[in-house]
Order: C-alpha cells, then sequence, then structure tokens
C-alpha cells in the first residue's frame, strides 16, 4: 500500500511527519494556495498564512471561532458533572 496519494481525487497521506513539518505545512509562505492536501490523514488542511494575507477578514473569523472553542471547553462543565436530568432523577434527602 502506498502511504500517499489520492483515492477518489481526494489526496492522503500516512507517512509520520515531525511538529516541524506540520508546522511547515499549516503555515507556508511559498505555497500561494489556501487549501492544501493534508499534512496527515485523508483530506485537506488551510495554510493559516495565506488565508491570512489573502482573506484577513475570514482569518480573523476562524481565530475568534477556535478562540472560542477552546474558552468552551476550558470553561465549560467538567465531563464528570451531573447534568439537570441526572440531578433532577435523584431522590431528594429530607
Amino acid at each position: 500500500m502506498k502511504l500517499s496519494g489520492d483515492i477518489l481525487g481526494i489526496p492522503y497521506d500516512f507517512r509520520l511527519k515531525s511538529l516541524r513539518q506540520f508546522r511547515e505545512r499549516w503555515w507556508n509562505k511559498d505555497d500561494e494556495r489556501i487549501i492544501i492536501p493534508k499534512a496527515f490523514g485523508l483530506g485537506y488542511d488551510i495554510n493559516l498564512y495565506q488565508l491570512r494575507r489573502q482573506q484577513p477578514l475570514l482569518f480573523n473569523l476562524f481565530m475568534a471561532g477556535l478562540a472560542a472553542v477552546v474558552i468552551i471547553k476550558l470553561l465549560g462543565p467538567a465531563d464528570n458533572e451531573p447534568n439537570e436530568e441526572e440531578l433532577d432523577s435523584q431522590p431528594e434527602n429530607i
């Protein structure tokens, strides 16, 4: 099996990469494309450098959305806390 190529026109690459290679793919000044083949896996990635250079509004919206997801995840309820349904189903102590 080939480790890189395309399936029905969708690129894939399962070769192991270093963190530096991921960074170079996602922040690539030399590649004019915004949508690029994935650094690892099947499908496409975003070249954030070119997105920022060519579409600054979209870049800012993307980064704001990413920041919102991170903040919600950090400040949201822990996975082990009971939700409202679990609290309602517990018998009350008198």
